[in-house]
Order: structure tokens, then sequence, then C-alpha cells
């Protein structure tokens, strides 16, 4: 009986030992994922300030491989909302930004 348990008590053992590394990886997993975040926002006050004031005119924002010109409706910390050409409204992740030239 006492080696039943002695066995029982040692897989348990291992199963804590096994979910407290998974949940370590976890946490180093989800502070890179914090971290990758607060480097995909609109980063420096300035810069928001700047968009800030641009919004109501023309501009032309570069995300990655793509060019969308319109209308900057709002600035948010982690995306800009311009209204296209066409009327659409456009939500950009700052993350694709790569480039905001004002016209």
């Amino acid at each position: 009986m006492n080696a039943m348990l002695s066995g029982k008590y040692q897989s348990a053992r291992r199963s804590i030992r096994i979910l407290s590394a998974r949940i370590e990886l976890l946490e180093h997993r989800v502070e890179h994922l914090e971290e990758t975040v607060q480097a995909n926002i609109l980063p420096l006050p300035l810069t928001r300030e700047r968009l800030h004031s641009l919004v109501g005119t023309s501009l032309t924002v570069q995300a990655f491989d793509r060019k969308i010109q319109g209308i900057l409706l709002s600035v948010q910390p982690d995306f800009l909302e311009l209204m296209d050409q066409e009327g659409r409204r456009v939500i950009i992740p700052a993350e694709r930004i790569t480039a905001i030239d004002p016209e």
C-alpha cells in the first residue's frame, strides 16, 4: 500500500514540476508579447502630438509595400484611422506603418 502511495506521490510531484516549467515558459512568452506590443504602438509622445496636429488633413501612409492616401481621422496608441479617397474608413495598425508623408 505504501509503495502504491509513494508511486502516486512521485507521479504527482513530477506533474507539478512539469506544470511549473510550463507556467514559467508561458510567463516568459507573455512578457515577450507585452514588450512586442509596446514596441509597436506609436512610440514617442512628440510623434503622437505631431500626428494629432494633422487630424483632418490629407496624408499618405506607407504600410509595408502599400501606400494609403486619405484624410487622417484619428490617432490611437496602436493604429491610425483614415478616410481613403473612396470615402471608406481605413484602420492602419501601428506595427505596419513604415512612413507617414503629410501632403
